[in-house]
């Protein structure tokens, strides 16, 4: 029977990321070799699709929280810099809570959907993907300033989230 093995970050090799394409999520090859593995670490062939789905939901959610922390965090910076001559509308003030909601909620199902059986496991972490690419949408939806600004890092965790969702959705549909 084929096992896969969870380890300590810090006992295996990470080669340094990509500059481009998913950055957000820190997508890397990553390497180990001659470790002790404990048991409560080995992972059987059917259990692995869960890990891997939690996995690719929890760098879905990841992206979508930075870009909110991000955003929240540029908001500020705006605030007092202007001296109060920029408004905050209710509207955005309730976006960025709702949408710290949402994250809340995604996160917490993906780390339900590890303990959950395959079909619920699944599913949990589907929703979780929908509900953190969505919650990115509603938290830019209300905000131009974000539009087509390459080197702005909201947009790009945007894009991160948006192509993470793709290819989560791909891997658990």
């Amino acid at each position: 029977m084929r096992y896969r093995v969870l380890v300590p970050r810090g006992d295996a090799r990470i080669e340094p990321c990509a500059a481009t394409g998913l950055a957000g999520a820190g997508i890397c090859a990553v390497t180990a070799s001659g470790l002790r593995v404990d048991e409560r670490r080995l992972f059987s062939a059917p259990r692995v699709a869960g890990l891997v789905g939690a996995g690719a939901a929890a760098a879905v959610t990841g992206a979508a929280d930075g870009l909110w922390r991000v955003h929240v965090e540029q908001v500020r910076q705006r605030l007092a810099t202007s001296y109060g001559s920029e408004e905050i509308t209710a509207a955005t003030t309730t976006r960025v809570a709702r949408a710290a909601g949402d994250l809340d909620a995604a996160a917490l199902q993906v780390a339900a959907s590890l303990t959950a059986g395959p079909r619920a496991a699944a599913g949990a972490q589907l929703q979780a993907v929908t509900r953190a690419r969505d919650a990115a949408d509603h938290l830019l939806g209300g905000s131009r300033r974000h539009a087509l600004d390459a080197s702005d890092p909201v947009t790009r965790f945007w894009q991160d989230v948006h192509a993470g969702a793709r290819l989560t959705l791909r891997l658990l549909g």
